[in-house]
This record gives C-alpha cells, structure tokens and sequence, in this order.
C-alpha cells in the first residue's frame, strides 16, 4: 500500500474515533439526570421495592404460562380462561401494591417533597418521544 493511502486511512480513522468519543461525551452531558433524591426515604421505598419486584416476577411467570397455553398445538379454551383469570389477579395484586407503596411515601413527604417527586415528569414518556421525533405536533 502506499503511502497515500495509508494517510488517508489514518486520517479517515482519527476523523471517525473523534466523531466518537465526541458522540459519546455529548451523551453523557445530555443526560437527564435525576431532579431529587430523597434519602429520608430510601430504606422504606427498598423494602417495598422487594415486594413489589417479587409481585411483578410472579405476575410474569403467570403471564409467560398464559402464553404458553394460548401457543399449545391443544387449546383447551377452559384452561386458558382460568389462566388469564390467574394473570389478571396478579396484574390486579401488582397495582395495587404499587399504588399502596406510593400512598405510603407520599403520607410521609411534605408537600414540597412530594410536588417533586411525584411530578418529575410531566408528560408521559411515549407523548415525549412522540413530539420530540416529530417537531410539526407541536
């Protein structure tokens, strides 16, 4: 190879890792960082963390089985209502536990601690993606 091609190689490949590294720092320096925490708070929301991880494993199990049987070359219809009657109940139990766990923080928050918690976003997420890919939405 010459040495042309070589310089134009290298300089090709400098050209790319800045582009690189220069991606990546811009990334970092744009991500949304967390607005509070509270530490107050912590070991409570750790402890119904566990629960409410333990709900949503089990509620994924029962969905993934409720899968299963709608894929099974046999559908047995009977079986696949009372599994999905199954699901709902652990989806039901997950909610709720959820809504109780955020009831309960929030009786413990004063009022400024809980306008910002509860409102670290004010849009949902989806809607966010969606107008931002989309300037002409807004």
């Amino acid at each position: 190879m010459n040495n042309r091609i070589k310089n134009v190689l290298l300089i090709a490949s400098v050209v790319f890792n800045l582009t690189l590294v220069g991606f990546l720092l811009y990334r970092q320096a744009m991500k949304p960082h967390p607005p509070h925490h509270f530490p107050v708070h912590q070991e409570r929301m750790s402890n119904n963390r566990m629960i409410i991880r333990n709900k949503f494993k089990q509620f994924g199990e029962t969905k993934q089985e409720f899968m299963k049987l709608l894929a099974h070359p046999e559908f047995n219809e009977d079986v696949v209502r009372d599994k999905l009657e199954e699901v709902i109940i652990k989806q039901e139990d997950l909610e709720r536990s959820i809504g109780e766990s955020l009831i309960e923080l929030r009786r413990e928050m004063t009022a400024k601690e809980a306008e910002t918690f509860f409102n670290r976003s004010k849009r949902p997420k989806t809607e966010q993606k969606t107008q931002d890919r989309n300037p002409r939405r807004r």
